[in-house]
């Protein structure tokens, strides 16, 4: 094993004997240190490790190139081909370190885990693929698009669309990600621990988990961004909060959580969720959080069956509302109406306790414990009717 540094620009291969101090090209047991100069790929590449002793420029060209050691952009400004199709950059670390930079031209895979620490990452609208850890310590991210292989962690801040394909992926630290979306495929696995996941979302059907999402107390947080919007794609996870101020959003498709807040991001200010769809499972939902100066949540069902297992208020003096409609409600706890404003076309409760609720409209409770406080309008029916699992009659 040798270090081979660089003492002049040009090609890797064909300029071998003027760029190299070896005067031959690295070979895969070397070294390769880059010495203020510009080298281009031009074939082939399989060495040990590369770095930068001085500030230096690579242009990764439509090549394989492999390290069996790392691959750090440390004092080196790199880019890759416009024809990346075919090819990998594989190492067991890629790295991106201080005075470093990787800008794509086209989409790249990465087998290697990868770490932005310090460094500059522009993935120019085109997608990183990365087949192991995701890491960022420090650093700038410049629109990041990554589809992460996994298994690994990941802990990008910068993320604008991130989509975990396969694997066990966990989250080391928050993440706040830019403006895009969230994709968990049924294969991949993304752990968030006690860390949130906080997406802007700026748009529709941006948000797609068919695989699973495990925390303890992390949560994902959907921040409603400049306008009401609606989402296709299945959400799963233990704790999601709905955020927004005096916007709305509309789940179109599944939902599976343990734990809902439906709270404005903004004092005296309400955000919306919005059931679209029948069979929606939404768990212990609170609307309102305590800080802030009347952030409030309001929750709206349509005619739409459900589940839940509770409805309280995070507070007392908070603006929340509850418009049930017509929906036939399978509640498993209780629902608590101090500090909410509820109205009803006829919703039919089944199940659990209802408490202090002061309802516009009749809501039919068919085998609900009354727990006091409640108006003339939450009325307890005998028998059953109007819910059968998931379905309404």
């Amino acid at each position: 094993m040798a270090i081979v540094t660089s003492v002049g620009n040009g090609d890797w291969i064909a300029d071998a004997a003027t760029v190299w101090d070896s005067g031959t090209i690295p070979l895969p047991e070397d070294d390769v240190r880059l010495n203020g100069h510009t080298i281009v790929q031009d074939g082939e590449v399989s060495v040990t490790s590369i770095t930068g002793s001085n500030p230096s420029t690579l242009a990764f060209g439509n090549f394989d190139f492999t390290c069996s050691g790392t691959l750090s952009l440390f004092r080196i400004t790199a880019t890759t081909g416009a024809d990346m199709s075919s090819c990998t950059i594989a190492a067991p670390n890629f790295h991106v370190g201080v005075n470093g930079s990787l800008t794509l031209s086209d989409d790249l895979a990465i087998t290697a885990d990868f770490e932005l620490d310090g460094g500059t990452i522009n993935t120019n609208n085109h997608t990183l693929t990365v087949m192991g850890n995701l890491t960022k310590t420090s650093g700038t991210v410049t629109k990041m698009d990554v589809d992460h292989v996994g298994p690994g962690s990941m802990r990008f801040s910068g993320v604008r669309h991130y989509r975990a394909v396969s694997g066990v992926i966990t989250v080391e630290a928050g993440i706040t990600a830019a403006a895009g979306s969230l994709t968990v495929d049924s294969a991949a696995t993304v752990n968030l621990i006690a860390n949130n996941y906080t997406l802007p979302v700026y748009g529709n059907d941006l948000i797609d988990i068919q695989g699973t999402v495990a925390a303890t107390t992390g949560k994902l947080i959907l921040m409603i961004s400049n306008a009401d919007r609606t989402n296709a794609g299945r959400i799963a996870v233990p704790n999601l909060q709905v955020s927004g101020a005096d916007l709305s959003f509309t789940q179109n498709g599944a939902i599976e959580v343990t734990n809902l807040v439906i709270a404005s991001a903004g004092n005296d200010t309400l955000a919306e969720y919005i059931i679209g769809c029948a069979g929606q499972m939404l768990g212990a939902v609170t609307l309102g959080v305590i800080t802030g100066t009347g952030r409030a949540g309001k929750l709206t069902t349509g005619d739409y069956p459900l589940t839940m297992t509770s409805l309280a208020s995070a507070k007392a003096g908070l603006a929340n509302e509850a418009a049930l409609g017509a929906s036939s409600i399978n509640l498993s706890g209780t629902i608590d109406g101090s500090a909410i404003a509820v109205t009803s076309v006829g919703a039919n409760l089944h199940g659990g306790t209802i408490q202090d609720v002061t309802s516009t409209g009749v809501i039919h409770c068919w085998g609900v414990t009354d727990g006091t406080g409640n108006n003339q309008y939450v009325a307890h029916e005998s028998g059953q009717r109007g819910f059968i699992g998931a379905l309404a009659l």
